[in-house]
């Protein structure tokens, strides 16, 4: 390990950020972050068709109405506006 270090610091030493990226390539090949990048693309997959599953078994929900139920206080004064219309077509 150490003579592996020695030689990228021989060929990348002279700037620390060429050292970085050096680094960062070597894991970004390596088989390990492969298979780790595969099982999460794995396991992003399966959760999604295990969502759509779940999604699908489910009771739909009852569609709110189109208008809001009027309050008490709209209802009287609506109540109060009939009865004078009646009150005046009698």
């Amino acid at each position: 390990m150490r003579a592996h270090e020695n030689k990228m610091y021989h060929k990348y030493g002279h700037s620390a950020f060429e050292m970085a990226r050096a680094r960062v390539k070597q894991a970004y090949h390596s088989l390990v972050f492969q298979y780790v990048v595969a099982g999460l693309i794995l396991f992003a997959f399966v959760l999604d068709i295990v969502q759509a599953e779940v999604r699908a078994s489910m009771p739909q929900r009852a569609t709110p109405p189109s208008h809001p139920l009027p309050s008490q206080s709209q209802q009287a004064s609506r109540n109060c506006a009939r009865r004078m219309l009646c009150d005046t077509v009698q």
